[in-house]
């Protein structure tokens, strides 16, 4: 028999079941005592959502007024109230502030007839067939639109389940694919080796996300905005609040839900990071140059009419003095390398503290 798993992510409160399985009856989710599975949170509704079995698959509805509820991130694909919504493992679903993992196992008892949903149920009541004799049928349309809109899948015939073997094989082409791989080159994936490049690949993750966080506290600190958390772009997974397994596995089920893929999503991070790199070594140099301006012979020895210079007492051969230093300093080698030493005496010092 299928089974529903809803897990709690992030910090649980001390009176919070931190999951509950589901099975195909389905339930009702709030924060009212008397829902399936209480959330103890103040923005979540008193009947936040409900969950139901249809046909092999479970669907979610967010029956909770006016507070939100997304699969995946506030940017992804929101919950209009009343329509269901099929659910898929490793889907995350924030129902208020609750973030929660998504699990679906097990399989369709067939001795049991799962339940309709409320909207074919409605239409079966007052549908009868062509004899008249009062039997219940399924009413005229697809079954999708009676379901507002969510993608149910059609009956077909049961399939025997491919083997252990063809599942392994299936699963190393389609990872040499994204690989890269050349024809026969899979067969460099065995399992030592996959299990490396799923750790670099973790860590990728993990390094892009922590990149990320530093570019928008730089980006704060450059343009004076306010500090907040990762900022995110269009539906850019990464620019979620999340750990780096919860983005995993967002990322996982992005397909579903219309998100940008996770590769796209690294590559408009690492593109802004260096336009951002670029303008912040190209604001160094400019401001080197204004500094420089200011310090100018012909700044700081201006003589407003009837008035003497900023420095009365120097001595015209140290004045002349100061304006050859002046013209090394911002036309030769040494102009173009004074920003280049001073990172690289900061770099060296760096490591030495490190």
């Amino acid at each position: 028999m299928s089974r529903l798993t809803l897990e709690m992510l992030g910090d649980i409160p001390g009176n919070q079941a931190p999951k509950v399985d589901f099975g195909p009856g389905g339930g009702a989710i709030g924060r009212d005592a008397d829902q399936d599975w209480q959330l103890v949170d103040e923005s979540v509704s008193p009947r936040h959502a409900r969950v139901f079995f249809y046909e092999s698959n479970f669907y979610v509805v967010h029956e909770g007024g006016p507070d939100g509820s997304f699969i995946g991130s506030r940017e992804g694909l929101p919950l209009a109230l009343g329509v269901p919504y099929p659910l898929a493992s490793g889907d995350v679903l924030f129902l208020g502030e609750c973030r929660i993992l998504v699990t679906i196992s097990g399989e369709e008892d067939p001795a049991y007839e799962p339940p309709m949903a409320p909207a074919i149920l409605e239409q079966d009541r007052s549908a009868s067939d062509d004899n008249g004799n009062g039997s219940t049928t399924m009413a005229k349309g697809d079954k999708s639109t009676l379901l507002a809109g969510a993608e149910l899948p059609r009956s077909q015939e049961p399939a025997g389940p491919p083997s252990e073997g063809e599942r392994a094989h299936d699963l190393r082409m389609a990872f040499a694919r994204g690989l890269g791989l050349a024809d026969g080159q899979e067969q460099l994936l065995d399992p030592a080796a996959m299990e490396l490049l799923g750790l670099i690949t973790r860590k990728g993750i993990e390094k892009s996300m922590a990149l990320m966080s530093n570019l928008n506290a730089l980006r704060g600190t450059l343009f004076r905005e306010g500090k907040t958390d990762v900022a995110a772009h269009g539906n850019n997974p990464l620019g979620i609040d999340l750990g780096v397994v919860e983005v995993i596995l967002l990322a996982l089920s992005a397909g579903k839900h219309h998100f940008i893929p996770l590769p796209e999503a690294i590559d408009e991070a690492c593109d802004e990071i260096n336009g951002l790199l670029a303008t912040l070594t190209g604001s160094v140099d400019l401001g080197l140059q204004e500094i420089l301006g200011h310090l100018h012979p012909d700044v700081i020895e201006n003589r407003p009419k009837g008035k003497k210079g900023h420095f009365p007492w120097v001595e015209k051969s140290t004045w002349k003095r100061y304006r050859q230093v002046y013209e090394e300093l911002t036309t030769g080698d040494e102009a173009r390398n004074v920003f280049a030493t001073g990172v690289r005496k900061y770099h060296r010092n760096r490591q030495k503290n490190a």
